[in-house]
């Protein structure tokens, strides 16, 4: 469904040149009656109860910090974009961040900073040819021979994804702006 139903219940990021970090979990209960379950158990989202006892934003205050800590990133390395790097982003994360964007309306929200995604998924596979899978979790165990403990926590996966990068010397590929996509995931044509 091109993530229409997800819901976001966690963000995390790092600046590669800083070492700044960001990390929410998200109150999907705050703005919805009802939230669809994760497409599958390795997602452990936290249930409705100990999302309201730790307090955690709902998804408006919680792209609000992650603007200001973008903001941040920009101070603090003059530069004048930010590319988010995620595994399987154009699938995945990226798609269903932009749904937020929508549903909420928040569209705005990033306004003014030139936002822009890279996918690691389509990196590996022009990299390391050949392999059964390019989840993160494959990937990992082939470059360390270990596995990913609590994997599809956005923190993990963060951390981990790092530690794969750092294993290149140059990362290669397109980067595109909010709300485009490569012609790959469209239908009947990629």
């Amino acid at each position: 469904d091109n993530g229409i139903n997800c819901r976001i219940w966690q963000i995390a990021a790092k600046d590669q040149e800083t070492g700044l970090t960001f990390c929410t979990v998200v109150n999907t209960y705050k703005r919805n009656h009802t939230v669809p379950k994760p497409v599958d158990d390795r997602y452990k989202m936290p249930t409705e109860e100990e999302l309201y006892s730790t307090d955690a934003p709902d998804i408006v205050d919680a792209m609000h910090n992650f603007r200001g800590f973008l903001d941040t990133c920009l101070e603090s390395s003059k530069k004048k974009a930010i590319c988010l790097i995620s595994h399987n982003g154009f699938r995945s994360d990226k798609v269903i961040f932009e749904n937020a964007l929508i549903r909420y309306d928040m569209m705005n929200i990033f306004n003014g900073i030139h936002l822009y995604f890279f996918d690691t998924l389509y990196y590996f596979r022009k990299i390391y040819p050949g392999l059964s899978s390019y989840s993160l979790a494959n990937l990992y165990m082939y470059k360390f021979n270990q596995l990913i403990e609590d994997a599809h926590d956005a923190t993990v996966d963060v951390i981990k994804l790092e530690e794969l990068l750092c294993t290149e010397t140059r990362l290669k590929g397109s980067i595109y702006p909010l709300y485009s996509i490569p012609f790959t995931n469209v239908s009947g044509v990629g």
